[in-house]
């Protein structure tokens, strides 16, 4: 569809992010390297022909982030190499981590230089080129934390620190770093708190002084604690990320029909196929006015479960008109002070028209001092077709969100185009891929 309308930035996005999926699956390396190679082919066209400063500092980082992309999918297929082909696959990872991180420099965007820093570093640990990693992470994790103004930074360039103390056999050391950053920070990236538990129980676990720090009694404990809070382990001792959804779905008059029924039964499947037993669970519909049809519920309870499908189905009935910020603000209200402490925070909402609650620029306002305190809410916006007031929802939500936490997802206009979006929001919060918008 955006090749066919020349919407060359909509295509760029598109090919990321079929990279991202495609790499996660096994067999499927020459699809995502011809998929990044698009989308960082379409950022260099892209970035030549704008010439406004800060639309060059945005298309650097977009650039940045499809070429650092790429890095990891050689990275992985040098680590499954070996000979000539390993040497060779590994070259191009670090020239690629390389580009990246020089464009990240030249944005002064911290986050990434954490992030690619700790990528090109662990290709050096894998090449036994231990100065250099070291150097690379260290230098990377002074500049942060003099910074010190961004924790998402902090807590990447910290993680860093303990993968090269494990490295180095430093494990006492690796074991300060991950438990630094689980205790040091309220909230956590995803992907990061994920590494330092596993890592973390591991080293307690391994009771060879030589191979970590002997504390199988701590191990224990972090891994019961841990196992509620990610929701089981997954195949290869990796913790399944527990999540807290909030579902903000538009009932005004204009979803009448199929849209309604269509969102209906994407909310249901989400909930009966995506959502774990340990996700908490809410939602709230709006039209003039928003409601609260359930909160922090679980499937893992037959009584609840019934409860959300049912509610789903039979209360959500599309009347009057539309008050989405206000809906969105009171999901990120009930979200600031739910009891659910742990786990991924997502809402996920739905739109199709502009908002005439007279309450809109207050709750814009709340929206935004929200989302600049709490980095870690992650809100994918899907609108029915192209809104005239889009740009207002990526100024007013998308763009203040953290780092990857902000997603605008244009569906179709029709049935099929909704069904598509919901899916891409699944794979959004499930994913550990840097996801651009569209």
């Amino acid at each position: 569809m955006m090749i066919r309308f020349g919407n060359l930035r909509g295509e760029g996005v598109c090919a990321n992010n079929l990279g991202n999926v495609y790499r996660m699956f096994e067999g499927e390396f020459q699809k995502a390297l011809e998929k990044y190679q698009r989308a960082i082919s379409i950022a260099n066209t892209l970035l030549q022909s704008n010439e406004t400063i800060e639309s060059q500092a945005i298309l650097k980082n977009v650039l940045a982030v499809r070429l650092n992309n790429l890095g990891v999918l050689w990275k992985d297929h040098a680590t499954n190499s070996s000979g000539s082909d390993r040497v060779t696959h590994a070259a191009m990872a670090e020239s690629l981590f390389n580009k990246s991180l020089d464009l990240h420099r030249e944005t002064d965007n911290m986050e990434g230089i954490a992030q690619v820093s700790g990528n090109l570093g662990q290709l050096y640990l894998v090449l036994d080129r231990n100065s250099e990693a070291e150097e690379l992470i260290t230098d990377a994790f002074t500049a942060v934390r003099d910074r010190n103004n961004d924790p998402i930074a902090l807590q990447y360039a910290c993680m860093n620190m303990g993968l090269l103390c494990e490295r180095n056999k430093k494990f006492a050391e690796a074991a300060t770093w991950y438990m630094y950053v689980l205790q040091r920070f309220k909230v956590v990236v995803k992907f990061v708190q994920r590494i330092c538990v596993t890592n973390l129980i591991a080293l307690c676990m391994e009771t060879d002084p030589k191979r970590g720090v002997n504390r199988p009694e701590l191990g224990k404990v972090l891994k019961k604690k841990a196992e509620p809070i990610f929701g089981g382990i997954a195949k290869g001792g990796l913790f399944l990320g527990k999540k807290n959804i909030m579902f903000v779905l538009d009932c005004s008059g204009s979803m009448y029909g199929g849209y309604i029924r269509t969102c209906r039964d994407s909310i249901c499947k989400i909930i009966e196929e995506n959502c774990s037993d340990s996700d908490s669970i809410s939602m709230i519909k709006f039209n003039s006015q928003f409601e609260v049809l359930f909160s922090n519920h679980s499937k893992s309870s037959p009584n609840q479960k019934s409860n959300m499908l049912n509610k789903v189905r039979t209360e959500t009935d599309a009347s009057g008109g539309t008050a989405f910020y206000d809906a969105v603000a009171h999901a990120l209200k009930l979200m600031t002070n739910s009891t659910e402490t742990s786990g991924q925070n997502w809402i996920i909402s739905l739109t199709d028209g502009e908002d005439g609650s007279p309450e809109k620029a207050e709750s814009i306002q709340f929206i935004k001092n929200t989302l600049t305190l709490h980095r870690d809410f992650g809100v994918i916006v899907i609108t029915v077709g192209k809104l005239w007031n889009e740009a207002e929802i990526r100024n007013s939500i998308i763009n203040v969100a953290g780092n990857g936490k902000g997603l605008l997802i244009r569906s179709e206009s029709n049935l099929s185009g909704i069904q598509d979006a919901f899916g891409k929001a699944v794979r959004m919060m499930q994913g550990n891929v840097t996801m651009q918008e569209f």
